[in-house]
């Protein structure tokens, strides 16, 4: 991986305009996006994989950050539970999303959340206190949504950026998930905090009739794009359930890290 080397420039416009191509030509498959299906399929239940990474996010934030956190989620899709996670440290939480039906859920759902992100804030505040004070209603006193895409050029930098399932969940092309890890380290700050959450080996994913792309990593791969960029970084490997949500992966992989 050539991620934010020296002479990146003329090889980011070259990859962008690549990248850009394929966005105009995939946009459609987006916006056939069904997020009712996806959260019935994952997230209606309080998987253990989830579970796994609420474990390690949960003290990790509290260790790290002391609130008034400037936030980027990128790919947000239907996904309460990451938001809900850093909102205790956040002023600000921009989600920036490309699908218009997950645009339209988000908003749904942050003024009358479902029922079934009770069991993700219980387990929270199970873990810590902190959670009990931030009612998943409160969401959207910080949030703001965003139409827009990870294979565009960031325009600010924040103290923390998040990235859960997208990267490596929106193409088969190696370029476009270079691209797209690129971007997501480019919109940290430095020294900012870094947050992103793979499917491990994934062969892609259906959402009802619809087949939706992937792109293969696994802890090597993702240690060579982001260990160069990091003053630290932390990797969790954690193995896929006994009652995984689908076939087509081993497990996911998520990190933790600081950038330089």
């Amino acid at each position: 991986m050539s991620l934010l080397s020296d002479e990146s420039d003329d090889k980011y416009t070259t990859d962008t305009l690549f990248c850009t191509l394929c966005l105009i030509m995939t946009n459609h498959l987006w916006e056939l996006f069904d997020p009712e299906i996806y959260v019935r399929d994952n997230y209606v239940d309080l998987h253990d994989e989830d579970r796994r990474i609420i474990d390690i996010l949960v003290p990790y934030f509290e260790k790290k950050l002391s609130g008034g956190c400037r936030v980027l989620d990128i790919g947000t899709g239907p996904n309460l539970y990451p938001l809900m996670a850093i909102s205790p440290y956040a002023s600000t939480i921009d989600c920036l999303e490309i699908s218009s039906r997950n645009i339209d859920f988000l908003t749904r759902q942050l003024h009358k959340p479902s029922v079934y992100w009770n069991a993700f804030s219980a387990y929270m505040s199970s873990l810590n206190i902190r959670y009990k004070k931030r009612s998943i209603a409160r969401l959207r006193q910080n949030v703001v949504i965003r139409k827009g895409s990870i294979l565009k050029r960031p325009d600010k930098a924040y103290d923390v950026v998040m990235m859960f399932f997208c990267a490596e969940s929106i193409t088969s092309s190696a370029l476009e998930f270079e691209v797209a890890c690129d971007n997501f380290i480019r919109s940290a700050k430095p020294k900012g905090m870094f947050v992103a959450a793979f499917m491990e080996n994934s062969c892609g994913y259906s959402v009802g009739p619809i087949h939706f792309p992937a792109y293969p990593v696994h802890k090597k791969l993702l240690e060579c794009v982001f260990t160069p960029h990091c003053d630290s970084v932390t990797m969790y490997h954690i193995p896929r359930a006994k009652e995984p949500l689908r076939d087509g992966y081993t497990g996911m992989v998520l990190l933790v890290g600081t950038k330089k």
